[in-house]
């Protein structure tokens, strides 16, 4: 499309593996505004993807959580030139729903209740991105992701499959419940399309793999990988599982809350609509074994 690329990442380019042909990678801390470089003011698109995570930090807390996720989106919109900025995508999650109800696929028109720190932190950014797109007059697209998982990059699979140091695999009552993840591929995928489409996609989008996965599914995957043929799997029965859990968020308002969160998506499944992102045109064509084993694509 004609585009330069330029990165903004909070490591120094040498340390993120991009060469000299690749994008140019500028140097900055999004939660330090006079770090932000002057170099980015006159950019025409934004792909903003820069949070804090699960697990990606030594302060989880809700108050570092907010810091990065919404008071950085907000200091990078300010450090762009609205003259030149015509489309935003933002990459949020499906964290931002809260509970999912057990065989049902949650829409985009399901209202959001996060139920965590970082689902909250992410909903309250895209309203920041939607009202600063609203009142400067020019397009946003908001990416849902499902759990994302990778060859590179494992961590949502393996915590739901593997015990700690790949001990055995695990899975919570018979491993027919099923989840919605989404492959790297498929996020590169849709992100691409979205910056050949004139203003993007225009709206919220879940964005996952086209297909959905029971537990049985990702560990027979996970073998073919990790050649663990062998290797045992420690089936967790699922009421005794879920009721003690649910003690412990009875005991505990905030964390056991979280807690009783997370092990019930595991538990119970976690399924998402894709079919708004599908209708508008969007091929993703990765799937778990794609991504993870490299056999053909759909």
């Amino acid at each position: 499309m004609g585009f330069e690329v330029l990165g903004l990442d909070i490591r120094p380019p040498q340390d993120i593996g991009i060469g000299s042909s690749g994008p140019r990678v500028l140097n900055g801390d999004i939660t330090r505004p006079e770090t932000i470089p002057s170099r980015i003011r006159e950019a025409a698109i934004l792909v903003h993807c820069a949070a804090l995570v699960h697990r990606k930090s030594a302060d989880l807390s809700r108050a570092n959580y907010f810091r990065v996720n919404l008071e950085g989106t907000r200091n990078i919109l300010r450090a762009l030139d609205s003259d030149y900025l015509r489309q935003i995508i933002f990459l949020s999650t499906v964290s931002v729903y809260g509970l999912t109800n057990p065989g049902q696929a949650i829409d985009e028109k399901t209202p959001p209740v996060p139920l965590d720190p970082y689902g909250e932190s992410k909903l309250a950014a895209e309203e920041e991105v939607q009202s600063f797109s609203d009142k400067k007059g020019f397009s946003h697209t908001i990416f849902r992701l499902a759990p994302v998982y990778g060859r590179d990059f494992r961590l949502n699979i393996d915590k739901r499959v593997y015990l700690p140091k790949q001990a055995a695999f695990y899975k919570i009552g018979d491993g027919t419940q099923r989840i919605s993840m989404c492959a790297v591929g498929n996020v590169v995928s849709a992100v691409s399309q979205g910056l050949a489409v004139e203003g993007g996609f225009r709206g919220v989008f879940n964005l996952k793999d086209r297909e959905d996965y029971s537990m049985n599914e990702i560990i027979a995957v996970m073998r073919k990988l990790d050649k663990h043929f062998y290797r045992p799997v420690l089936r967790i029965p699922k009421e005794p599982l879920v009721s003690c859990t649910s003690r412990v968020a009875s005991r505990r308002p905030g964390r056991g809350v979280q807690l009783g969160y997370q092990v019930g998506k595991v538990a119970w499944g976690a399924v998402y609509s894709g079919e708004k992102l599908l209708s508008a045109g969007v091929r993703l064509p990765w799937n778990l074994s794609s991504e993870m084993l490299g056999e053909s694509r759909s």
